[in-house]
């Protein structure tokens, strides 16, 4: 399986240095997953980042894992191969082009895009997936686990971690900040695969309860969450902008 490496240079040494790192064991981790499960991952390939900065804030945002490719529900296309997996910055974050053949895209760029303010604070965000590894959607993804003894999740959470670590900056002693796209990439992130913890317990906001346009607020360790609405069910603009 072949790996992207072309990376866009952050904008200073200490967030290049983290890129490298990340990318070099997101690489490895692939690689190493292929060797053991090929058959069972196929060539369905996946993407480390959805944007171009990378540990230059708190900030880190998560989808659920990249879908199928040409997936318009999902966000996919073929912008790279189908057995790539791909671990370059890209030249624009998704909410700076119009994505009309993809719901998922589509909706997020709304849901930016509502307030300036609120532009402004994505801008510098990373955008990343909780799980990078392509499936056609949440039931496959977990099947796909299983059949992979756990070790799917095991490999994710551990790039997760590192994630996280390098998104807890000197300068900011309120810790990182994770924006994570629908319910399911919350139950992902608590899961004991990466940070283990009853998320309900650390809930300490919420809105429209278990519908589609969902909402929550966490705080765990000096890690501050929001769970946004998962974009592809979200299409009511003017739920969105509530």
């Amino acid at each position: 399986m072949g790996v992207c490496m072309t990376t866009l240079s952050p904008n200073d040494s200490g967030s290049n240095r983290k890129l490298k790192e990340i990318q070099e064991l997101a690489a490895r981790t692939d690689s190493d997953l292929n060797g053991e499960f090929g058959r069972i991952l196929k060539a369905s390939g996946g993407v480390l980042f959805l944007g171009k900065n990378y540990a230059t804030t708190s900030r880190l945002l998560l989808g659920l894992n990249p879908g199928s490719m040409s997936d318009p529900e999902n966000g996919s296309d073929r912008s790279e191969e189908e057995d790539s997996f791909c671990v370059k910055l890209f030249p624009q974050n998704p909410w700076e082009t119009l994505h009309e053949s993809y719901a998922y895209w589509r909706n997020c760029c709304f849901f930016v895009n509502a307030v300036r303010p609120l532009r402004v604070w994505f801008e510098s965000a990373t955008v990343a997936f909780c799980l990078p590894w392509r499936t056609p959607g949440y039931v496959e993804l977990r099947k796909l686990d299983r059949q992979m003894n756990g070790k799917l999740s095991a490999c994710s959470g551990m790039l997760f971690r590192k994630m996280l670590e390098h998104h807890r900056m000197d300068c900011d002693s309120n810790g990182p900040v994770l924006i994570l796209a629908g319910k399911a990439s919350l139950t992902w992130i608590a899961s004991p695969s990466f940070l283990n913890f009853d998320w309900p317990q650390y809930t300490v906001a919420k809105a429209h309860g278990e519908s589609s346009y969902q909402w929550r607020k966490l705080v765990f360790r000096d890690i501050t969450m929001y769970q946004v609405p998962h974009f592809s069910r979200a299409n009511s603009h003017k739920r969105l902008e509530e």
